[in-house]
């Protein structure tokens, strides 16, 4: 809601605001603050992500165990 409501406001004040905010990513940074600093992985059981890789991984091929099963579809 808060996010639809920002951009709105965005398209609205564009002439007159000379910054444009990047809400989307203030509003994952607050979510993910407050997660963190209400303990709701415990309170709630919600799953940390954990450790992400930097970086693109290499290319590889894929594995062919799964070809049977995506060769109709493709």
């Amino acid at each position: 809601v808060v996010l639809v409501l920002v951009k709105e406001l965005n398209e609205q004040f564009k002439r007159k605001i000379k910054v444009v905010l990047p809400v989307d990513l203030v509003l994952i940074i607050a979510a993910s603050f407050a997660c963190y600093c209400t303990n709701m992985e415990i309170t709630y059981g919600l799953e940390v992500v954990g450790h992400i890789p930097k970086g693109i991984p290499p290319p590889r091929a894929p594995p062919m165990n799964v070809l049977s099963a995506v060769i109709t579809e493709a």
